[in-house]
């Protein structure tokens, strides 16, 4: 279960003391993520009509309580009176992962009207393997509906999300109580209502007057007993329109939209997707993208809202703008598009903040100068180092101070916009798999560098991260849990101790595998116990599943390329050794690396694992001894040159495939 650990302020001060640094204070916060489609036909489009208030609107809970049931309940219900389309439950979890899986991965929209309102809904994934995308739902949410299944009461994903929505300033919650045709005892009902009342005075919200309406979400949409089906649909709709105010939207401001989608729509051009902050965009406006150490300009063409066409687009609404000359491999999710000349990138932050303690679901730990959290804002995360004031060894949990953070890149941060950091911890090791560390290895674009400058700069002399040079969406699909023991449950696959002290082989099912081994590693775990599966032998192995996988582009001269395919729980990784170059990309999970040149050998014992060595040698080493190192995620390729030393640590569950290059 992932932890959330804020920083919590509000942005007061801006200072700016120089074009790369923001010096402010701010507050813990999420940002938006979502799928959807801008209309690639040429015939003419519906015009959206303004003559409702807009307001977004959310589900948020555990998994399996039944938010996109009471998503698909609440369109199928107000289609019947003409306020909407109504959407399947199949239609909301449309992805083939979400659909395989039965949970909702992404945060997916929908839109309907009640008399008096237009809601934007957004139906946040309840699984703990995602909540870093329900992160991305709720940001711009002006109201939420909180789903308990009254079977169930309250869950681990409840009282998470619930903490998180209060982070990122959601003030205002409704309480559907679920899947009550379910339960016989009507004390049990009065039970789950008192518990999650207490649960949100816990938190902050008014727990003794927050509105909670008791149905069931699948009573409504099989048309049975409509007092706890369609009419508590009704009645929680009423609520919301009563319970949740108005926003006050920023419509006099620059525009700024938010990145959270690109798509490339055949016949008509490239089309980016998010909420927009704040201001208005209307058709012919100029923009400007900013964002991952890139600026260039366009022009607005179209807009669409739920594949409605818009003449302008205000704050709030959550749009599809058409721009003019650009490729979808042009843009990337966490930039922003914003009015040219009106926002620009910093790569520090100094903050006045307050750390999150374990009661309020924050850190069980101090840190000290150099920890590493990931920072969301926006729609982007990214890895900061913080740096403690001259004089300050620590901080604790619980405790106000002063820092500054240092990003990775130069992103998007100014006056009003909010951040959080964030935080996974594992209840199996008393390690926190938290830190991704500083990066001290170049990463580039597949349109900011050439094949000959991969060459000439980095094939024979050091390492570099590529991004965005070859799309495994259909690879990653496929590598999903479910999909690969679907495909590969009964085959043998060879497990290995991988180190310098031992090299023993074990044969076990694949399934065995995953059920029984892959799994959280120990800190007092040796080498020598330790069994990685990294595909020996794996080419016949895993060729049905390798003729899917799009392998980096740039080959060094004379050589050709093997796979090498893996799975590992967090915690684990291979300690040092080297061979030959090659290419490591991450399909799943995070892994952090740390490399060595041919002539600097790492000091490390030959039957240490990774995480032994970065929890006792790591910390103490000097400045001219540290590593060439990085953590890379989905979508990131490492390459590095020939005899490099390097040892690997997985920060999740990690699935990852290499390239030996010989």
């Amino acid at each position: 279960m992932a932890a959330l650990v804020g920083f919590r302020a509000c942005f007061s001060a801006l200072q700016l003391s120089s074009p790369g640094f923001l010096h402010t204070s701010y507050k813990v916060c999420a940002v938006p993520f979502t799928r959807r489609n801008f209309a690639a036909e040429a015939k003419v489009k519906k015009t959206y009509a303004r003559d409702k208030p807009h307001v977004n609107i959310g589900t948020i809970g555990h998994v399996d309580h039944g938010k996109t049931t009471l998503t698909a309940a609440i369109t199928k219900v107000l289609a019947e009176a003409g306020g909407a389309n109504y959407k399947k439950y199949e239609d909301i979890d449309n992805a083939p992962e979400e659909k395989a899986r039965g949970i909702t991965i992404n945060a997916s929209h929908v839109e309907y009207a009640t008399a008096n309102r237009h809601y934007a809904h957004t139906d946040c994934p309840g699984h703990a393997d995602y909540v870093k995308n329900m992160i991305t739902g709720t940001a711009q949410l002006d109201g939420c509906i909180l789903v308990v299944a009254a079977t169930d009461g309250q869950m681990p994903q409840t009282r998470e999300h619930l903490l998180l929505a209060r982070q990122i300033g959601v003030e205002h919650v409704v309480v559907f109580v679920n899947k009550a045709d379910a339960v016989e005892d009507k004390e049990m009902l009065d039970l789950v209502e008192l518990e999650i009342r207490e649960l949100l005075t816990e938190f902050g919200y008014d727990g003794e007057n927050t509105p909670v309406v008791i149905g069931s979400a699948l009573c409504a949409l099989e048309n049975k007993q409509p007092e706890l089906g369609a009419n508590a649909v009704l009645k929680l709709l009423q609520v919301v329109d009563e319970y949740v105010p108005l926003p006050k939207r920023e419509l006099d401001k620059p525009f700024l939209l938010p990145i959270e989608g690109v798509y490339s729509i055949p016949g008509r051009g490239t089309v980016v997707t998010g909420t927009l902050e704040r201001g208005v965009i209307k058709k012919g406006d100029d923009c400007e993208f900013v964002g991952h150490n890139r600026a260039f300009k366009s022009v607005v063409t179209g807009i669409e809202m739920f594949h409605q066409s818009l003449d302008r687009a205000e704050a709030g609404d959550n749009l599809g703008a058409l721009v003019r000359g650009l490729k979808r491999e042009d843009i990337r999710r966490g930039m922003v598009m914003s009015r040219p000349g009106s926002i620009q990138p910093h790569h520090k932050v100094k903050a006045q903040v307050y750390i999150l303690s374990k009661e309020e679901g924050g850190r069980h730990k101090p840190f000290v100068t150099n920890f590493m959290p990931v920072m969301f804002s926006l729609t982007w995360d990214m890895a900061c180092r913080v740096t403690l004031p001259d004089g300050k060894e620590m901080v604790m949990p619980g405790e106000d101070t002063s820092l500054t953070l240092t990003l990775r890149q130069p992103m998007i941060l100014e006056k009003g916009i909010q951040a959080k950091d964030s935080q996974k911890r594992s209840s199996n090791s008393e390690y926190s798999l938290t830190d991704e560390g500083p990066c001290n290895i170049d990463v580039w674009d597949k349109v900011s560098l050439t094949y000959r400058e991969f060459i000439q700069q980095y094939a024979y002399s050091k390492p570099v991260i590529l991004k965005g040079f070859s799309d495994n969406t259909k690879f990653q699909f496929l590598c999903s849990k479910s999909s690969l023991l679907q495909e590969y449950s009964e085959r043998k696959v060879r497990l290995s101790t991988a180190n310098t002290y031992s090299y023993r082989k074990v044969d076990v099912l694949f399934k065995e595998f995953v059920d029984l081994l892959l799994r959280p590693q120990s800190l007092d775990t040796l080498g020598s116990d330790t069994l990685y599966f990294f595909g020996d032998n794996n080419f016949t192995e895993w060729n049905s599943l390798f003729e899917n996988y799009k392998a980096p582009p740039y080959k060094l001269p004379h050589t050709t390329g093997a796979y090498s395919f893996g799975i590992a729980g967090p915690g684990t990784g291979v300690p040092f050794h080297w061979h030959g170059p090659g290419y490591s990309e991450i399909i799943y999970g995070r892994k952090r690396w740390f490399l060595y040149p041919p002539d600097k050998a790492p000091h490390f014992h030959p039957n240490y694992t990774t995480l032994s060595w970065v929890t006792d040698t790591y910390p103490s080493l000097p400045e001219g001894e540290r590593p060439v190192e990085c953590t890379i995620r989905p979508g990131e390729v490492l390459y590095f040159p020939d005899r490099w030393w390097h040892a690997t640590l997985n920060l999740d569950t990690s699935v990852f495939i290499s390239t030996f290059l010989g």
